[in-house]
């Protein structure tokens, strides 16, 4: 699985709370009968959901920069004070996909558990029609039109590339994906400009 990097401008005084889990800074803000650093606590709570909503539920602040600087955070409240860097480690597989976990009960008892991606809703990816050569020819794939990661003749732009859509087809309806990181992530209309 590769991981990736990406910064962020926020306050430098959240820095070790985003990057150790120490909330013991915001406690220089309380004065009595106020609660001011329950509020700077709660902005970088939002803050770092906003991260997980964009980057996913594994994105991590892991480090900051050295240096100061005078301006508005990228994030949260938008006021002028003193920012850092933040670099942010997250696996893009979840910028587009959500894990999804089941388990069941097989007839001989077993039981059965394991995941699936489903690719987030509301995202859409440049589709293009991309014929194999067996498919220019008017041909399937099988002799019979069912099977297992079924090469279809669309292609959806993600993360940078062109990636084929398979399709498990066993019946009168079948599970579309692309393979993104090595995961099969399901796809439907919905995904596709």
């Amino acid at each position: 699985m590769k991981y990736k990097t990406t910064t962020f401008k926020g306050y430098s005084y959240d820095a070790s709370y985003y990057i150790n889990s120490d909330a013991s800074g915001y406690d220089y803000y309380n004065t009595p009968g106020d609660q001011a650093g329950d509020r700077y606590q709660e902005n970088a709570d939002a803050v770092y959901n906003e991260i997980k909503a964009i980057y996913g539920p594994g994105a991590r602040i892991v480090s900051c920069g050295n240096e100061t600087f005078f301006g508005r955070p990228d994030y949260g409240m938008q006021l002028q004070g003193d920012c850092l860097e933040y670099t942010i480690l997250y696996n893009p597989i979840e910028t587009i996909a959500e894990i999804h976990d089941y388990s069941f009960r097989h007839s001989d008892g077993d039981l059965i558990t394991g995941a699936y991606w489903n690719m987030k809703r509301g995202l859409t990816f440049p589709t293009r029609e991309n014929l194999l050569p067996w498919q220019a020819r008017g041909l399937t794939y099988t002799a019979s039109g069912y099977g297992k990661k079924i090469p279809t003749s669309k292609q959806l732009y993600i993360l940078g590339r062109w990636r084929r859509v398979y399709c498990d087809i066993f019946g009168n309806s079948g599970v579309c994906y692309v393979i993104v990181e090595g995961h099969e992530v399901n796809v439907d209309d919905c995904n596709m400009q």
